[in-house]
């Protein structure tokens, strides 16, 4: 005899009812406190001060260790195993960063959106989490060199 609950649905459904509550809840809270820790050391729609060249280097040494294979030695995204990844790697000397995770309507934290994307990776695409591979301060000083180093037209007075 089949085991129900009184909503009529078996265990497994149940089951996969409960599974796809907690994953909605838990992105919803994944969500709300990331944006808050995202805005961390900036203020909502403001630059942070320029890095220091101590930061720069620390940053270069990470770049040409781990994102050189993608990015390529110039951040134009035509790294060596580029032609095999799709979406290309980011262009950065274009300066230009599609993915936010700010919401729609706010003013994007440019760097903040970087740190996030270099954190956590990004779904779809050959960009991997860097969390537990790279420290906080290597995932922090990789994007001081690539925001100032790489990208053609980074101005800190915007």
């Amino acid at each position: 005899m089949k085991e129900t609950t009184t909503a009529g649905i078996g265990r497994r459904g149940l089951g996969a009812w409960l599974l796809s509550c907690g994953l909605l809840f838990g992105g919803i809270g994944f969500a709300s406190t990331s944006q808050a820790e995202m805005a961390e050391g900036f203020a909502e729609g403001s630059r942070p001060a320029p890095p220091s060249a101590e930061q720069v280097e620390a940053g270069k040494r990470v770049y040409f260790t781990k994102c050189v294979w993608c990015h390529g030695v110039n951040g134009a995204g035509d790294g060596p195993g580029a032609d095999r990844l799709w979406p290309r790697p980011r262009n950065f000397n274009a300066g230009t960063f599609k993915i936010r995770h700010t919401a729609s309507g706010e003013l994007p934290l440019i760097d903040v959106d970087l740190f996030q994307t270099v954190t956590h990776g990004l779904p779809g695409s050959a960009m991997p989490s860097w969390e537990g591979i790279l420290t906080e301060d290597q995932r922090r000083d990789v994007l001081a060199f690539v925001t100032t180093e790489l990208v053609k037209d980074r101005s800190w007075q915007d």
